[in-house]
Parts: structure tokens; sequence; C-alpha cells
């Protein structure tokens, strides 16, 4: 799959969270002790969860990183299903896991009788790792059938769900498995992002949710200050401030819808799904199109492995979208597509 970041959200922070990093950096001298902690308890009063059910990192996959760390060990299988990131993958290695892909299903995503069945060949009790919204076509499982398939799993797998971009979808708390978490579910990690819809991707902002006796055992590979005092006052702003995510989901949704349109009227096959991003058939040769696009400047262009006849693009801005759609036509006029 060819992975074409334009902009996770053009619109970016809020005013009042602009103004909230400004006046962050007069405390650039300090230490970030008691910034942390409020934001925490900040995380942990919007879930309704306990403030040791909430642990923070640099991003989702840094807080994925620190679960791995904690949770994975020599021999465990890690079940997931590709494309799995490759630093992560390399990091899963090194833990000296064992990686146990399952290929997707029609929908491009992770099939989980596919998963159930590997869980039942694990030696011992693995690590399922499955993403929703899925991250490379921004689709969900039937909340109701995830939910069950979860506690079915109790004693048998831990799970570890990324929800990064679930903001996406209508009532997304109501979708979220951390309600899990309120159920008292044990063997559940839940990893969420400021990344795309709150447009904080270049702060750096993640956490996780989990059983604290669960996550007491990730945080021995937390960094004593895991957030900067300007990432921890965009976030904390993010979060209380709604009006800005709705602002931002609609301008998102826009453009998305922008590139459907654009891209269909050329006969190009477009997935259904959510999220800043829009997932379409190559319109040709993909080492040709990654060619086209780079010299094309449009943004960062990534090919990762599996999905090879699928193309990501995210929002971005108007022009660039536009761009986006200029460089498709003229690239499949080119190669008589």
């Amino acid at each position: 799959m060819l992975l074409v970041d334009l902009n996770d959200n053009p619109l970016g922070l809020s005013p009042a969270a602009r103004h909230a990093v400004v006046r962050a950096a007069e405390f650039a001298h300090a230490y970030p002790r008691e910034g942390v902690s409020r934001f925490v308890r900040q995380l942990a009063t919007y879930h309704r969860l306990g403030d040791a059910q909430v642990l923070p990192g640099a991003g989702s996959s840094d807080v994925l990183r620190l679960v791995l760390d904690g949770l994975g060990d020599s021999g465990r299988a890690l079940i997931f299903s590709p494309p799995l990131p490759g630093y992560l993958e390399v990091f899963a290695r090194r833990r000296g896991m064992t990686l146990v892909k399952v290929a997707p299903d029609q929908r491009l995503g992770a099939s989980l009788a596919a998963m159930t069945e590997a869980i039942a060949h694990a030696a011992e009790m693995p690590l399922v790792l499955l993403s929703c919204p899925d991250g490379f076509t921004g689709r969900c499982y039937p909340r109701d059938e995830l939910a069950d398939w979860i506690m079915g799993l109790e004693g048998r797998a831990r799970v570890i769900v990324d929800e990064s971009g679930i903001e996406f979808y209508a009532n997304p708390e109501g979708l979220s498995m951390a309600a899990l978490l309120r159920a008292g579910a044990k063997h559940l990690v839940v990893l969420r992002s400021f990344s795309r819809a709150y447009g904080l991707a270049g702060l750096r902002v993640g956490y996780g949710l989990g059983d604290a006796a669960l996550l007491q055992h990730c945080r021995a590979g937390m960094l004593p200050y895991p957030l900067s005092q300007p990432a921890l006052c965009a976030a904390s702003d993010a979060l209380d401030n709604q009006e800005w995510l709705e602002q931002s989901l609609v301008f998102l949704d826009v453009l998305r819808h922008y590139l459907v349109e654009g891209l269909q009227a050329m006969g190009i096959e477009v997935l259904e799904g959510h999220g800043g991003f829009v997932v379409h058939a190559l319109p040709g040769d993909a080492t040709a199109f990654q060619a086209v696009l780079t010299a094309a400047s449009l943004g960062g262009v990534e090919s990762v492995p599996g999905l090879d006849d699928w193309c990501r693009v995210s929002a971005g801005t108007v022009e660039d979208a536009a761009r986006y759609l200029e460089v498709v036509a003229r690239f499949r006029a080119r190669t008589g597509q």
C-alpha cells in the first residue's frame, strides 16, 4: 500500500491552544512534573477511569512501544494483521516475540475468526493487536461484535485495541472499547491519539487506557517526562474544546468527500470508511505512481508491505487535494489507464 500524507489536519491547533503553547514557553526551563499528573487526571476523568488506568506517551505509537515492552517477552506471540509499522516489527523482534501475521479479509481488515484461530495455536497467552478504526482503511468492527469477542478472550489473550482516529465516527465514546475497562476488563489496553482529528500530530501526544495492574508493567520503559509542556497544554485544551474538534471533523469530512468524488469521477474504486483519509485502488503501477507523487512534492509518500493494490491519501488542504487529483489524472492519461 502507498501512504500519501498531505496533512493530517490542516486546521491544526485551536486559537486557545496556540495561546496555551506560547504561554508554555515561559516555563520551558522547568520539568513538567505537575503538568503530566494534571493531564493524566484530566484523561481519567474524561474516560471515567482511575488515574492509574492512564498511560501517557509521545503518540499512540510510543504507548504501543511501552505496552509491547511491558507485556511482551521472548517467545510470546504478537498476533496482528499486517501491515505493522516497520519500527514496531523491529522492536517486537528485539524483544524476542514471535510475530504471527493474520491475513486481512475481503474488507482489508483483520478477520476476528482468523485471529481466534491464531490465538488457539499460541503456546502461551499471546498479545493481540488490532485497530478499530483500521489504520489503513478507517473501517470499524461492529461495536457489540468486537466487545463480545474481546471479553471472550479473558484468560486466553491480552488484547490491544488501537482507537486512533475513532473521533471520526459518530458517538466515538459509545463505540470505544474503554467501556469494557469501566466494566472491569483486566486483559485489555486501549490506545488513543491526538494526532489526526485533534491536529496535534507534530506535538506527539497519545495515551493508553487499561487495568491499573496491567499498565504498571508498562511504566518501566516510560520516560520520566513523556510529554513536553507545550504538548501538554495543547492536548489539555484540545480535550476540553469539543467545538474546535467538531469544526475540524466537518472540514476534514468535506475534503474527504471532495477527494472521493474526484477519484470516482475518474472511474477509480474507493473504499467506504471514515477518517481523515481516503483509500482507493492504485491508478497503475505502484512504483511509477510513487515516483510521480514524489516528484510532485505532494507530502510524504511511503510504501508499506501488504495491500499492494491500494493507496491511502490523507485529506490535507483544499489546494493539496486538488493537486493530488490533477496528478492522478495526468498519470492515468500518460499510462493509458
